[in-house]
């Protein structure tokens, strides 16, 4: 378990390398051995779904959410955090963070992230997210109403110790209301010149 495959060296290319690791997965499997494979989430509350110990790599993320309010992809916050921070590098909306911006669900497909099944709400993300002294992820509700079920899998590699060079995933968030703009004297749809 010495680290991970190279990365930066196209997507397929590391499928033959040999790696020393175990694969794990956090999930929302039902911990009272029945059938309820979600978790709830209150107003308000945040729920942990993965606190990794040690060296690895988180692989694939799945989620699929049941949640009244309407605006839930927007208000329903992801947080990650690495090698025991205090502030996430990871901070944002679920919706944004899985590639579907304005609170609504979209399929579509790319090497990094999808939503699936036509019509369905399966999310998906496979960037890899390396840390050398844990993982945290957290979501914190902050809808008008509780999440009836969040259905989750964190996939993750563990590794005796993480290879050297290898940087930490950051994804941030933010909003201006309204914008500042620039100012659009002299401006044309052909043109834009920024000073």
């Amino acid at each position: 378990m010495e680290g991970l495959p190279t990365f930066g060296q196209g997507s397929l290319r590391g499928l033959a390398r040999l790696r020393d690791a175990r694969r794990h997965r956090e999930s929302s499997w039902d911990r009272t051995g029945g059938n309820k494979d979600f978790r709830p989430v209150g107003r308000g509350e945040t729920a942990t779904l993965a606190d990794i110990k040690g060296a690895g790599a988180i692989t694939h993320i799945w989620m699929t959410i049941s949640c009244p309010d309407p605006l839930h992809l927007r208000k329903l916050i992801l947080r990650m955090y690495w090698d025991g921070e205090t502030n996430p590098s990871v901070e944002t909306p679920i919706g944004d963070f899985f590639g579907l911006g304005h609170a609504l669900y979209k399929n579509f497909a790319t090497p990094m992230l999808a939503m699936s099944p036509q019509d369905g709400h399966g999310l998906n993300c496979f960037f890899p997210m390396p840390f050398a002294d844990g993982a945290r992820i957290t979501v914190e509700n902050q809808c008008d109403t509780d999440i009836g079920a969040l259905y989750y899998y964190v996939d993750y590699e563990e590794y005796r110790r993480l290879e050297d060079g290898l940087g930490r995933f950051h994804a941030w968030w933010n909003r201006q209301r309204p914008t500042d703009g620039i100012a659009e004297a002299g401006l044309s749809n052909f043109e834009y010149q920024i000073g």
